[in-house]
């Protein structure tokens, strides 16, 4: 993890605030969609009927939408397609609203649908392929409309399409600097600031899949505790700041020792645990490992005895982890208390 988002999770972030956004947006223009309709009905006697049909006919489809869209009915990738749809339907019946009664004000309700539709998509494939729809249906009104000139009405139509692509444009960088800071403040919840491993809060979250792996091909799941020898006696002599470059060599070693795909973490102030899935470990074989690089270590000035204790659980894996870490720093108790000749390997 590099604290950055990935263009997955922006693109998760845009379609989860879409699905949310969108049906509060089809509701209200459904509602308003009537209201116009009764407005209308009661002011404007001589409404053209492509008008009651606009009115008639959106009003309750974007609340039916609505509806569908709030209770996962439309699937969550379609969602930005679902509101571009209805903006496209709505500009093609304003246009032909237009082409029976050609008047600016007609015109503007095509240019306000057109100009207001971008940033709702939160997507620039679904904008593009909308918006060029939309210009060319009211491009080809425009053509058949008597006494409309082409170019001018097409050229504020163009117009709201650019308006709506600097909104989309600035939408989607909010948007994404929100995914930014979401990836920063989750590593900052599951990564140790010092060592750049998860700390306990991480891997308590990336148990479960683990766990869930172990079980899906009948391994263990594997668990080493590993105590750091003197920490408190290195800092007492040199200072926190050698204290944590042992903290550092320490989690530099155990990266160097495990597996790739063995998730390590600071457990506490001295203290690391690693969590793998397999047929077997072993405490002392890591224990040999990582005091053999720490031995090596040249980053290491100050007096430290430069080893740490081990120890070791497994199960299998639908078993209690947090049991099998319990078991495995009594282990590792157990073991820093016998003597070093004494030890033998597991």
């Amino acid at each position: 993890m590099d604290g950055h988002a990935s263009n997955e999770q922006r693109r998760d972030l845009r379609l989860s605030i879409a699905r949310h956004q969108i049906p509060e947006i089809l509701t209200w223009a459904g509602a308003l969609t009537l209201v116009f309709g009764v407005v209308n009905y009661l002011t404007l006697p001589g409404e053209t009927p492509w008008a009651w049909a606009t009115n008639l006919v959106f009003g309750p489809l974007f609340l039916g939408l609505a509806w569908a869209v709030r209770r996962n009915v439309v699937r969550e990738a379609l969602v930005p397609w679902v509101w571009a749809s209805c903006s496209l339907i709505l500009v093609a019946m304003l246009a032909l609203v237009f082409f029976h009664q050609p008047t600016p004000p007609n015109l503007a309700y095509i240019v306000a649908v057109m100009t207001a539709f971008g940033p709702l998509t939160h997507a620039w494939p679904v904008f593009w392929v909308a918006g060029a729809a939309m210009l060319a249906i009211v491009i080809v009104v425009f053509a058949s409309t008597p006494g409309v000139v082409v170019i001018d009405s097409a050229l504020v139509c163009v117009a709201g399409l650019l308006i709506s692509s600097v909104l989309l444009r600035l939408r989607m960088k909010a948007l994404d600097d929100l995914a930014e800071s979401q990836a920063m403040l989750d590593r900052q919840a599951t990564i140790d600031p010092l060592t750049g491993v998860l700390n306990r809060n991480g891997i308590e979250r990336a148990i479960p899949s683990m766990s869930a792996t172990a079980l899906r091909s009948s391994d263990q799941v594997l668990v080493w505790f590993v105590d750091v020898r003197g920490l408190k006696q290195a800092n007492d002599r040199h200072g926190h700041a050698f204290g944590d470059a042992v903290i550092n060599a320490t989690a530099n070693a155990l990266r160097e020792c495990v597996r790739a795909n063995d998730l390590i973490a600071r457990w506490g102030g001295d203290e690391f645990v690693v969590i793998g899935e397999g047929t077997s470990g072993s405490a002392h074989e890591l224990n040999e490992r990582v005091n053999a690089v720490l031995a090596l270590a040249d980053d290491l000035s100050g007096e430290w005895p430069r080893t740490v204790t081990v120890g070791f659980a497994s199960g299998p894996g639908d078993s209690d982890v947090a049991a099998l870490i319990a078991r495995a720093d009594s282990e590792m108790y157990r073991r820093r208390e016998e003597p070093e000749h004494q030890r033998l390997p597991d």
